[in-house]
């Protein structure tokens, strides 16, 4: 749950007018005072920043979704970190109906450019980077040992190195160092991505940690989410 609400300065000076003034609280402290304990309110753990670098997304039968999904997972890639397109992936994953259906309910089937498995052995930290392309949101679903596992998400003014590993693997490359940490997000649900922000994925299990990325072509519109 998240509360769609647009905090800003004029909204709280008329909301909080009794608070300004004969109370000594400038209007910047009581700003900081009133997003702090919207984000207190919100019962979901991922809270300040989760509007901006994802979005939770509920759908059905995703038990049964996993386990059809990772029924076609190839088990030889279980030993590397690796991200892979299986041959044929629109017709193998559409051909789950329960997929096919959630995808459909979303209305995202038209707009899905091709399934990929991402599978991250276990790791401090996987290379901080971001999507080359122009896609700029990916449908990410966990399949298999997600739990105890993080999304980070970073920001940074530096510039990136792109790294070139084959069509739909290409990556821009940014250095820890120069990186900030603002955000984490356990993906115990389906969420939709922003993949033009900088993240990475930590693995603190001995188990590869295996998610559904369904890429989403750059003509969709889905930054009200992110609002």
């Amino acid at each position: 749950m998240s509360f769609p609400l647009k905090i800003n300065y004029t909204t709280i000076e008329v909301c909080c007018q009794p608070y300004l003034g004969d109370r000594g609280w400038s209007l910047t402290i009581l700003a900081e005072f009133a997003i702090q304990h919207i984000n207190a309110l919100t019962p979901d753990h991922n809270t300040k920043y989760s509007m901006k670098y994802y979005h939770a997304i509920e759908i059905n039968n995703l038990d049964v979704i996993q386990q059809k999904v990772f029924e076609l997972f190839p088990k030889n890639c279980f030993r590397f970190t690796k991200l892979f397109y299986p041959p044929n992936n629109l017709d193998t994953f559409f051909g789950i109906p329960e997929l096919k259906a959630e995808l459909d309910r979303l209305g995202l089937s038209q707009h899905v450019d091709a399934f990929a498995f991402y599978v991250v052995q276990k790791t401090k930290g996987s290379t901080l980077h971001t999507d080359t392309g122009d896609r700029k949101y990916s449908f990410n679903i966990p399949i298999k040992f997600c739990k105890n596992t993080k999304v980070n998400f970073y920001t940074t003014d530096s510039e990136p190195t792109v790294q070139l590993h084959g069509e739909g693997v290409d990556y821009n490359k940014y250095e820890l160092e120069n990186c900030t940490l603002v955000d984490s997000l356990e993906l115990n649900m389906p969420h939709i991505i922003n993949v033009k922000e900088v993240h990475n994925i930590i693995n603190n299990n001995t188990i590869p940690r295996i998610t559904l990325l369904v890429r989403l072509k750059h003509t969709i519109d889905l930054d009200h989410l992110f609002i």
